[in-house]
């Protein structure tokens, strides 16, 4: 799948973030919104969970500092180049 741009999904609960360029085919902190923290990880690795790549936390999970990792929830959504 080829994408242009790509949102990041919160890894606690679920809220996406909006869409932002993606550059070398990766989705990439600096590009995000004020607020929305990026754990990187390589697109190839797989966590525990069975998700790939980066991990995101969104402005308000950041400052609840939630922990719970809601499962099933995907690191991005992929937008279809146009």
């Amino acid at each position: 799948m080829s994408a242009t741009e790509a949102r990041a999904v919160c890894e606690s609960c679920g809220r996406k973030s909006r869409y932002v360029p993606v550059i070398d085919g990766r989705l990439y902190g600096a590009d995000l919104p004020r607020g929305w923290v990026s754990a990187p990880y390589s697109p190839g690795f797989t966590h525990p969970d069975g998700t790939h790549g980066p991990k995101f936390t969104c402005p308000k999970c950041s400052r609840l500092d939630v922990r719970v990792v809601t499962k099933g929830v995907e690191g991005t959504e992929w937008k279809a180049a146009k």
